[in-house]
């Protein structure tokens, strides 16, 4: 692999409950190239991977994700649909569906909460886990660029996501066989993946339903990174 591990970790006022997540590159990859895939579109997808404990600190590691669809994605059917299939991705590998992304129409979009729709879906992920942690993702569409110059993604804590909890990223830590690199220099990877064309491979489960040949895993995508 390209990149081990990609980090997003939280930084509240009190560092004593930090709470922290982390990718892997492949991922976050889908995940951007999504959202640059159907820039003018809302898109959703499922994040999947498991909680990693070390010592007294947990970690919720989205190991990879699932994109669903760039149309008409506040559909019950669908989404119930596609978090069946996610829920099916992540058993395969032993992992569960710790979350969502999602992305508004409009690039001018700053909300600081989810549709009603994003939260009926993330409380049937909650109770799907048992009380662990949760996460969702929204995606500013405004900060979105093949230079990726800056962060785009905004933490919303999946346990309490009606109440708006939420949680800016303070930066990325990506371990490249352990050693660890600035957000600053992984971007650069991505942003040339993205100009040799691999935005194009991007396929999410609404086009996989269109032409099942298409693979909705997107493990072309993985073997890059």
């Amino acid at each position: 692999d390209l990149l081990q591990f990609l980090y997003f970790i939280e930084e509240p006022t009190d560092k004593a409950n930090m709470a922290t997540w982390s990718s892997e590159p492949s991922a976050y990859a889908k995940l951007i190239l999504h959202a640059m895939r159907y820039p003018s579109q809302s898109i959703l997808g499922y994040l999947i991977g498991e909680t990693v404990k070390n010592g007294g600190e947990s970690t919720l590691h989205v190991s990879d994700v699932v994109p669903i669809g760039h149309t008409n994605v506040q559909l019950q059917p669908n989404n119930e649909v596609g978090l069946a299939i996610a829920g099916e991705v992540a058993k395969e590998d032993g992992k569960r569906v710790i979350g969502i992304y999602y992305a508004p129409q409009s690039i001018e979009d700053r909300a600081t909460s989810f549709p009603h729709f994003i939260e009926k879906i993330m409380s049937t992920i909650n109770d799907q886990s048992s009380k662990q942690p949760t996460v969702a993702i929204q995606i500013v569409n405004s900060r979105v660029t093949a230079s990726g110059k800056e962060c785009p993604l905004k933490f919303f804590d999946g346990q309490e996501l009606k109440g708006g909890r939420t949680i800016e990223s303070g930066c990325f830590k990506i371990l490249s066989k352990g050693e660890a690199l600035a957000y600053s220099d992984f971007a650069p990877l991505l942003e040339a993946q993205i100009k040799g064309g691999l935005i194009s491979n991007l396929v999410d489960f609404e086009t996989h339903l269109d032409n099942p040949r298409l693979d909705f895993t997107n493990a072309s995508i993985t073997k890059v990174f």
